[in-house]
């Protein structure tokens, strides 16, 4: 299990919408756990939160969004791994 796993996990999750959406249609956490190690993911959960609740640092196009009252990131589920 690794930190780089979850990073890459998440960079998938928010760039694929076939990959985001089958995930979200399963309906329980045992089978959405198989299919994140099918597609080679191997992180725990308490890896997953860490990655997820480090502070980033916003770019000049985050602070611009903000301030507009605009929001363009896909929204993040959390998943028990």
């Amino acid at each position: 299990m690794s930190l780089e796993s979850a990073v890459k996990f998440l960079k998938r999750f928010n760039g694929d919408n076939v990959f985001r959406s089958a995930l979200e249609a399963l309906k329980d956490d045992a089978t959405r756990k198989q299919m994140i190690k099918a597609a080679g993911f191997d992180f725990s959960q308490d890896e997953l939160n860490h990655i997820v609740n480090q502070p980033t640092e916003l770019s000049n196009g985050d602070l611009e969004a903000v301030a507009g009252g605009v929001e363009e990131r896909p929204p993040i589920i959390a998943t028990h791994v």
